[in-house]
């Protein structure tokens, strides 16, 4: 019992470092700006959903600095996306242009 204190803590660490890792954009993201949302799978693969147009399959990877590269084929070629989680969203920004996205469902990094 004089452990739980320390057991405790040590799991509220991994939790809140685990929150910070890409690992935590895994779920489904939805961009309040248009009907659009994209959700990241845990095995690193991952959808962009439009309504009324095709969707777009992707990669995704940690960059190790806290940026998610997603690697989306188009038209037989492969044009990288750069994100990252900011304020509880997840933000595509990259040629002038900024997507935010907002969780849409209950899973938590």
């Amino acid at each position: 019992m004089k452990y739980f204190p320390v057991a405790a803590t040590v799991l509220m660490l991994l939790v809140a470092l685990g929150c910070n890792r890409a690992e935590g954009v895994v779920g489904t993201w939805a961009n309040p700006q248009l009907p659009e949302t994209v959700q990241f799978k845990a095995d690193h693969t991952g959808v962009f959903v439009v309504k009324d147009l095709p969707s777009l399959q992707f990669t995704w990877q940690d960059d190790k600095n806290g940026t998610v590269r997603l690697d989306v084929a188009i038209r037989g070629t492969v044009k990288s996306l750069y994100g990252k989680l900011d304020n509880g969203a997840f933000v595509i920004a990259g040629n002038g242009q900024r997507a935010v996205y907002r969780r849409q469902d209950d899973r938590k990094g």
